[in-house]
């Protein structure tokens, strides 16, 4: 049940903000107002407000502004209780971007970044898209580039990393961006490189992030460059390093509430972390602080990670039947409009473990091919290599087998075997009577799966293992 908060209907002195299909009624100054009536010493002191304000019969109103309070309010109520609570009081805004005008946008900001956190990663993007693609509104900048920081959040744990990686470009390039936005933007392309294995340019990233927060006098940035620091430890398989960035995060933020309105985007690693430190009581803890905005019970991704630390801590307990089932619960929790393709792959792997565990060698080989494409499509070579890691350690190849038998698939073994004969895409394409586009593809996946960046060193490595020494 979530936390008791405020009506979501019209403040006092509000009403008919929106009509019955949720347009505004009235954007523009505020209608006249008579004089005050009384004598001029009647007022507020001399000095404390101008003698032409005292006298005038119009109080100007910018268009919006009642719009942006109200934004500014729900966000407000959703750091106290809750992203639900604070969608609650933009329950009047139009879904319909032909029916958004610009006094509308920094409350479908806010609406996006609520969603996001509610785990409507599909209704967050859609918002925050509208917004960004009207970035050059005065309206728009209200909230200076906060809209493209979270779409690219939408993007990146919606498993979008190029157009994730082209938001924070552009945004990076805007000049009305707030200074605490550039090191989100740096953060969270250093996320994305560290996600795709470079791992220099993810320093690179993270220490310009650090450098533009330092001379900050606002805490929020603290928490995008913890989950820099946290990601490119995850991508490493340095579990300690996860915990080291986020723990800080989990108990002792100066800026609780935000750090816990976003807690569905690092709780499942840090819960996944803990566990694997041998500090499941702790990863407990953490998720006990965050039953407190009561939107537990309802947000999908708070109860992944849930099922996730339950998953793990039957595992280290050789409870292997239990964890199954809670990574299958948490891996059905990953539906439509709201999956975050790199966490299931993570579950995905611990499913394939746990199933070789108890003898399932067939379920194990599913899950971990399902990881592997997951992983492959992503472009997340550290994770690709961690799921390899784990096949072995669960069930060793044979040695005399070489692994463009087992780590390709059948297509993608006769698209490598003929840039090992030194054909060009155009002669794989009408040899296999497909498309270049396609060839392309399965090239991709190749190198991906193999580690490799050139077409030379997949050529050396086909002749290597016999496969390039034939005829077509």
């Amino acid at each position: 049940p979530r936390r008791p908060g405020p009506s979501p209907g019209s403040p006092a002195g509000e009403a008919g903000l929106h009509g019955p299909v949720g347009r505004r009624r009235e954007t523009g100054p505020a209608v006249a107002r008579p004089a005050p009536s009384g004598p001029a010493d009647a007022g507020p002191p001399s000095g404390a407000v101008p003698d032409a304000c005292a006298r005038a019969p119009y109080v100007v109103v910018p268009p919006g502004l009642r719009q942006a309070a109200r934004a500014l309010a729900a966000y407000g109520t959703a750091l106290w209780h809750g992203p639900g609570a604070g969608l609650d009081l933009l329950a009047g805004l139009p879904e319909d971007a032909d029916r958004i005008g610009e006094e509308d946008l920094p409350a479908l900001t806010v609406r996006g970044i609520l969603r996001l956190a509610d785990a409507q990663l599909s209704s967050a993007t859609t918002d925050l898209t509208m917004v960004t693609a009207r970035r050059r509104s005065a309206a728009a900048r209200l909230l200076g580039t906060s809209a493209s920081v979270h779409l690219a959040m939408c993007h990146l744990l919606g498993g979008d990393w190029n157009r994730a990686a082209r938001e924070v470009g552009t945004a990076l390039d805007d000049e009305q961006g707030r200074c605490f936005d550039a090191p989100a933007l740096w953060s969270l392309r250093s996320v994305l490189d560290a996600f795709r294995g470079n791992g220099r340019a993810a320093e690179t990233s993270l220490r310009q992030a650090r450098h533009l927060a330092g001379p900050l006098d606002f805490g929020g940035p603290q928490y995008h460059t913890a989950m820099a620091r946290a990601m490119r430890a995850r991508a490493r398989g340095d579990h300690r390093g996860v915990v080291d960035a986020l723990q800080m995060l989990a108990e002792r933020s100066a800026h609780s509430e935000r750090v816990r309105i976003v807690s569905m985007s690092w709780l499942p690693f840090l819960a996944e972390s803990l566990v694997s430190c041998g500090l499941a009581d702790l990863a407990r803890a953490a998720m006990e602080e965050l039953k407190s905005t009561g939107d537990d019970a309802s947000n999908p991704h708070l109860r992944v990670a849930g099922a996730w630390l339950e998953g793990r801590t039957a595992e280290a307990a050789g409870a292997h039947e239990d964890a199954l089932g809670r990574y299958t619960e948490a891996v059905g929790l990953l539906g439509p409009g709201r999956d975050i393709p790199l966490i299931r792959g993570l579950l995905e792997i611990a499913r394939g473990r746990v199933s070789a565990a108890i003898g399932r060698s067939g379920s194990a080989t599913a899950h971990f091919d399902s990881a592997e494409d997951l992983f492959t499509r992503l472009g997340a070579r550290p994770f690709l290599e961690e799921c390899r890691a784990e096949r072995r350690a669960c069930a060793p190849e044979r040695g005399d087998t070489p692994d463009l038998d087992h780590l390709l698939t059948g297509r993608e073994r006769e698209v490598a075997r003929l840039v090992g004969l030194g054909c060009t895409n155009r002669e794989i394409a009408d040899e296999l009577t497909l498309s270049v586009k396609t060839i392309e593809y399965h090239l991709r996946s190749v190198f991906v799966k193999l580690g490799m960046r050139s077409r030379r060193e997949l050529r050396r490595r086909v002749q290597e293992a016999g496969g390039g020494d034939g005829h077509r």
